[in-house]
């Protein structure tokens, strides 16, 4: 699709290893996720799991998850129709290039989704926050 384009050596498509795809994860600058139609996107939260900041669309709760994450940026969006975003791509490009410029600001932002995913979303957080859900409702004590 790319190839034979500026941006072959910048984009990646294809079916990943769990290993590649986590290095690729921590050689990225920024992970670009351009979805129409999502539920609730894990990418996102394994991007920051490796400290990758997210530029997305507002597909399922993506803009949700940067929001809990503390960061990252929404793609502007034209509008949404039957449960299917469209992007302005020619303002998502411009936005792409502002962040894309700001090496520090990606840092910054990589650093801080990584805390944020640490403290609340490991699977051992989740598991925790499962079982005294769990005993809650049981009546327990947590």
């Amino acid at each position: 699709m790319l190839k034979g384009t500026k941006l072959e050596k910048r984009v990646v498509f294809s079916n990943l290893s769990r290993k590649e795809l986590v290095s690729l994860f921590k050689e990225a600058d920024l992970l670009v996720f351009p979805s129409k139609v999502e539920c609730s996107p894990l990418v996102i939260f394994e991007a920051a799991a490796a400290s990758l900041p997210a530029f997305v669309s507002e597909a399922g709760n993506s803009a949700e998850i940067l929001e809990w994450l503390g960061g990252g940026w929404l793609m502007p969006t034209k509008c949404i129709k039957k449960g299917q975003v469209y992007i302005d791509t020619s303002k998502s490009a411009d936005l792409l290039n502002q962040i894309l410029s700001d090496t520090g600001r990606l840092e910054q932002v990589g650093e801080s989704v990584r805390k944020a995913w640490q403290a609340q979303f490991t699977w051992d957080r989740i598991a925790k926050n499962y079982e005294s859900l769990y005993i809650e409702m049981l009546g327990g004590e947590n």
